[in-house]
């Protein structure tokens, strides 16, 4: 069909017909002809460097925001670094979850010097001070198109968000470990705010088996949903109502509240999301998605230490759980793989096992459940989501 627009002079050429003329001479009528006859390289050089000018501004800008910015401050782990200092001596009772604790606010710290480091170098080359490294190009075009430089993500945690929304998660990251710092043990640990959630789980079960006198191997957890009112309540005074807990603000004004408050062994833990199904608190089991849903949170799960437990054959699911959607381990330029799977947890799914007899479970109960069908849904809890 006509649209009505003239067509390049090479359509002169190409069209030497009473259509080919009238085309040619609706472009020479409105001026494009003798306007690109104008254009000098001058001008075009000079409208590149314009936009280049327009482009490294923003780059410094991006650069200022996230050096004087909150989320690059260290934390302050002097008196932790003393203290566990002092039980290395035997001056003190050792603190597994002290060590945890400095684990983590060391490798912040580390984090937070490689952004800084990285930044304050950039600004250096693009003021001109310093000569731009493949490293630093490497860098002022990962910051550009938003995305995670290859340098921070393989010092910090495994994540599949853009910069922008990585930073934030790196906030409150922070956030988590500096207020663990400043106030003591939490009584629910937000378990993605962890570069190594393993080494909380691992050190839950110590404890465990130390009150119980049993060999760490014959510990696992049960899963329970739900916390108690004190628990509730220290969540959300730390996260400011669910602000900075993404998913769980809703959760948290309901305040569903379940489980022992007297059982000190327990670990609370919260943060956790569902891909391919949805808690239903209701029913306390495994249900779907609703309309245009992709990922649900998991309420806050108690993790309780129990010894010798024998693991449900029907009637629940096993659900992996991965930092993140990936679901695959992530390599590092130097070789080193990092694991994506943290754990796993049995989910109710809701039914019954068929029975025989006396009311005895069938052999095949496990193909008469519903979990086969969480299965080929592909259903798995992570602790990032990649928005």
């Amino acid at each position: 069909p006509e649209l009505g627009l003239p067509e390049p002079p090479f359509s002169l050429a190409l069209n030497r017909g009473p259509e080919g003329v009238r085309r040619g001479a609706g472009f020479l009528a409105a001026g494009q002809l003798q306007a690109g006859l104008n254009a000098r390289p001058r001008d075009v050089l000079v409208r590149s460097a314009e936009a280049a000018e327009d482009k490294l501004a923003r780059l410094r800008a991006l650069c200022a925001d996230m050096l004087v910015g909150a989320t690059l401050r260290s934390l302050q782990t002097g008196s932790l670094q003393a203290a566990v200092e002092a039980e290395a001596q035997g001056a003190a009772d050792a603190d597994l979850y002290g060590e945890l604790l400095l684990q983590e606010a060391t490798r912040y710290n580390r984090l937070i010097g490689t952004v800084r480091a990285g930044l304050l170098e950039l600004q250096a080359g693009l003021d001109g001070r310093e000569l731009m490294s493949a490293q630093m190009e490497a860098l002022a075009l990962a910051i550009s198109h938003n995305q995670v430089p290859t340098a921070w993500a393989e010092a910090g945690f495994p994540s599949l968000k853009p910069l922008s929304s990585w930073l934030r998660e790196l906030e409150q990251r922070l956030a988590f470990v500096g207020g663990w710092l400043e106030h003591g043990r939490p009584a629910a640990f937000w378990l993605p705010g962890l570069l190594n959630p393993h080494a909380l789980l691992t050190v839950a079960l110590y404890y465990s088996s130390i009150c119980a006198q049993l060999p760490l191997e014959r510990l696992s957890f049960e899963c329970q949903f739900g916390a108690p009112p004190r628990v509730l309540e220290a969540i959300r005074s730390s996260t400011g109502g669910g602000a900075w807990a993404p998913g769980f603000g809703a959760e948290l004004a309901a305040g569903t509240a379940s489980g022992d408050d007297d059982d000190a062994s327990v670990l609370y833990v919260y943060g956790l999301f569902l891909e391919g199904a949805r808690w239903d608190s209701a029913r306390g089991c495994l249900a779907e998605l609703e309309p245009r849903q992709m990922h649900a949170p998991l309420p806050v799960l108690g993790l309780r230490p129990v010894a010798g437990r024998r693991v449900p054959v029907a009637g629940i699911y096993v659900c992996p759980v991965y930092k993140t959607v990936s679901r695959v381990d992530a390599q590092t330029s130097s070789g080193h793989v990092i694991p994506n799977l943290v754990t796993s947890l049995e989910l109710p799914t809701g039914d019954a096992p068929p029975t025989v007899g006396r009311g005895r479970p069938a052999q095949d109960a496990l193909a008469h459940t519903i979990a086969p069908h969480w299965i080929r849904r592909g259903v798995a809890a992570f602790l990032s989501t990649p928005t």
